[in-house]
């Protein structure tokens, strides 16, 4: 039946809800690079203290240090896609240079009392840069006409998602037959062999902005607290493209030749979080320390829309496209809290080890708003993710000014086992290799680190569509200089 368009839907903006279990774990599965010293390790420092990111994963090994720092970290980072969607791989790459870390530490001496030093820091750190271009080509029978067709039945028209399936609707990919619930579509159950190509543009960062205070007791313990501003600036642009359609006779407005669709999400948000944390020297060779990060309250504000267009093969059609309303929602969000345990080893004040182990409970975020109770989404994240281990390990020797470092770190994978078939991403095992060198006259160092990092993905572009298999890298390559006083 002949289609009845109202446009005065789209002269309004829309509240709906678009945040879901995706946006939970984007902003709680980080990066955990910082100064060069430090990521060379692969970030394994929390015994050890004494570098200006190494207080961002535990506040007490600000007082290791006996002297003022000032310092700063600049990180070129190249991110590396592959996908491969039925035996058709394409292959990506982003670059991008930032400012990684910077920060100063004042130290106060204390000689006359066993709380010997209290140090005091106000660093800087991004948590991590979401810069990434993913593309996906493909042939295969699967459409995500079949995924717009499944969920309009049994909904009148008017009520359709504004975002996706009325769109479909109001392009004319798919059609009510007889009643304004029931639709058909004009894909054909024949074609087998279409055509897929999706694009994903990534940007924006998260960092965050701490102050931090630590004490020394006797040089036997040390103590200390954090209290972090984190911020978020995320960017993202798909846009899905689907063609190679055999005709299809029966459907009322002809055969299409292709359809785009294409969603835009811009997110800001700022949290705040606390990190208490001690380290002990039971013997001049050995230190243990042990961190609690708190859960990260974000107050999150987004805007999104999305915009189709079908292309017909016959002149009376020809290409139909719109754009759905202008989407916004403000939601508070709480990501996980963690605990780190460390233990390191001084090794004849030349070398040292250290290795430690973080839990991370993914599926204890929440997310909350006046407007909605978000009761399946947050079902969702107790579902889908669950607590994860993740292992660090690093290792220093000193040759005169010259060091020479290594750190291996293992990080598992955030979801149960089993598959989200949605559109999303089900990230496997992170595993990161670092290696680093640095320089140390008088008063300034001088430190590099070379980082590679890969996981494998799994990646669905619509509800219903089988996986794509996804391998991540990225490399990185830092330059640190500081000067102490």
């Amino acid at each position: 039946m002949k289609k009845i368009i109202f446009c005065f839907l789209f002269l309004t903006s829309t509240s709906l809800v678009s945040q879901n279990h995706v946006d939970a774990l984007r902003y709680s599965y980080l990066d955990y690079l910082g100064t060069a010293r430090y990521s060379s390790l692969s970030g394994s420092f929390s015994s050890l203290g004494g570098d200006l990111s190494s207080i961002h994963q535990n506040p007490a090994g600000l007082s290791i240090y006996r002297t003022n720092e000032v310092g700063f970290t600049i990180n070129s980072q190249i991110t590396t896609i592959e996908s491969e969607y039925f035996n058709n791989s394409f292959q990506s790459e982003k670059s991008s240079l930032y400012i990684q870390n910077m920060g100063y530490v004042k130290t106060i001496r204390e000689n006359k009392n066993k709380w010997n030093r209290f140090s005091f820091g106000l660093s800087y750190n991004r948590l991590k840069d979401f810069n990434e271009d993913l593309v996906i080509l493909g042939n295969s029978n699967e459409s995500r006409i079949t995924t717009f067709l499944n969920n309009s039945q049994g909904i009148n028209y008017e009520d359709l998602n504004p975002f996706s399936e009325y769109l479909a609707f109001s392009t004319y990919l798919i059609d009510t037959l007889n009643e304004t619930n029931i639709y058909e579509g004009a894909l054909n159950s024949s074609s087998s062999d279409l055509l897929h190509q999706n694009i994903i543009n990534r940007s924006g960062y998260m960092d965050e902005l701490s102050f931090s205070m630590s004490g020394a007791y006797n040089d036997l313990l040390f103590v200390g607290f954090q209290l972090g501003f984190t911020g978020i600036n995320y960017h993202e642009l798909k846009s899905y493209k689907e063609s190679g359609f055999e005709a299809n006779n029966n459907y009322e407005w002809g055969n299409i030749d292709e359809f785009i669709y294409s969603q835009n999400l811009n997110v800001v948000g700022a949290g705040i979080n606390y990190k208490l944390g001690f380290i002990m020297k039971p013997t001049k060779r050995l230190r243990i320390g042990a961190a609690y990060h708190s859960k990260t309250h974000f107050q999150i504000e987004e805007n999104w829309e999305s915009n189709m267009t079908t292309s017909f093969t016959n002149d009376n059609m020809g290409t139909v496209s719109d754009i759905s309303p202008y989407g916004i929602g403000n939601y508070t969000l709480k990501t996980p809290s963690k605990t780190t345990a460390s233990i390191a080893l001084i090794i004849a004040k030349r070398g040292l080890i250290n290795i430690e182990v973080e839990n991370i409970d993914y599926s204890s975020s929440k997310l909350d708003a006046n407007y909605y109770n978000f009761l399946e989404e947050n079902s969702n994240i107790s579902n889908f993710y669950r607590k994860a281990t993740n292992i660090r390990m690093g290792g220093e020797w000193r040759f005169g000014n010259i060091s020479f470092r290594t750190g291996l770190a293992f990080y598992e994978s955030p979801f149960n086992s089993e598959n989200l078939n949605g559109e999303e991403v089900d990230i496997g095992e992170r595993i990161v290799q670092s290696f680093g060198i640095g320089y140390k006259s008088n008063q300034y160092f001088f430190d590099c680190a070379i980082i590679n990092s890969y996981e494998k993905q799994e990646y669905f572009m619509f509800n219903g569509a089988s996986a794509t298999e996804i391998s991540k890298s990225r490399q990185n390559l830092m330059f640190s200089v500081g000067y102490k006083f």
